[in-house]
This record gives C-alpha cells, structure tokens and sequence, in this order.
C-alpha cells in the first residue's frame, strides 16, 4: 500500500531594506515538531538574472515540508 504525504509550505519573503543590492540571498527554514526537527528547506530569493536582490525589491519562496509539523525558523544570509 503506497503511502502519500501531504505537502505542506511556508511561503517566505524577504526584502532589501539596505542602500545596496545583495548577492545570493538565501533562506533557509527549518521544521519542527516539538523539539525535535522533522524537516528542512531552503532557496534563493533571486528576482532578477544577475543574482542580486536590488534595495527596496522584495522576493517571496516557497518553502515545502512533507513531515508534521508545529512550528519552524527561518534564517536569512546573503553576502
């Protein structure tokens, strides 16, 4: 009997609050049910071709877990 799981998603944005344009912004989110981490995610909130995020754009992902969960955390890094 196959087993199907319900995909279930987060969806994130992030916005370049900064006078200058970021390189590769990335989010990560991490699911938990309780204490203990049942899935991850991440990807890159890139608008445009050249791999930045322009100040003042904004970017929104979708973040997916297939597992239960009751909370989650995100992280944003750039360079």
């Amino acid at each position: 009997k196959a087993i199907r799981r319900q995909r279930q998603m987060c969806i994130e944005t992030g916005t370049n609050t900064s006078d200058d344009p970021v390189e590769f912004p990335q989010v990560s989110i991490l699911f938990f049910k309780g204490d203990t981490l049942v899935e991850y995610d991440m990807g890159y909130l890139l608008p445009d071709s050249d791999d930045e995020l322009k100040p003042g754009k904004s970017k929104s992902i979708e973040l997916e877990c297939y597992e239960d969960f009751d909370r989650y955390e995100t992280f944003y890094t750039a360079r």
